[in-house]
């Protein structure tokens, strides 16, 4: 009999709560919302979610959303404001969660490639 509860109580110690959320925008449900994790003034800050889904941070369509976010979002109030929100942690957030559910890629390259070729 003891030896069951013994178990039993060493089993029940096993329940950790993890404090790294792979939630986007920043919602972590075993403690709240996080602290931006990326700075738009960060030089080595990227295009998470288009390096996601072309496989490489220097893709040619990566490059182009790179210099449209400092080109052109970067020069008005609501393209920064989408920036800074993008470096709060929701960019490298959701990049992690379409890694983690690689079936949503394709949908996600069609949104991306229509981007891309709007902007160029």
């Amino acid at each position: 009999m003891d030896k069951e509860n013994e178990t039993h109580h060493h089993h029940s110690h096993n329940h950790t709560h993890h404090n790294h959320s792979v939630w986007p925008w920043g919602y972590n449900p075993w403690g709240g919302y996080n602290e931006p994790s990326e700075s738009y003034d960060d030089p080595a800050a990227h295009c998470f979610i288009a390096t996601e889904i072309y496989g490489d941070i220097n893709a040619p369509e990566v490059e182009t959303l790179r210099a449209f976010r400092d080109n052109s979002l970067s020069k008005n109030y609501l393209g920064r404001k989408f920036v800074s929100f993008y470096y709060s942690g929701f960019g490298k957030k959701t990049a992690h969660l379409i890694g983690m559910f690689p079936f949503t890629k394709k949908a996600i390259r069609k949104g991306l490639n229509f981007m891309v070729s709007k902007i160029q």
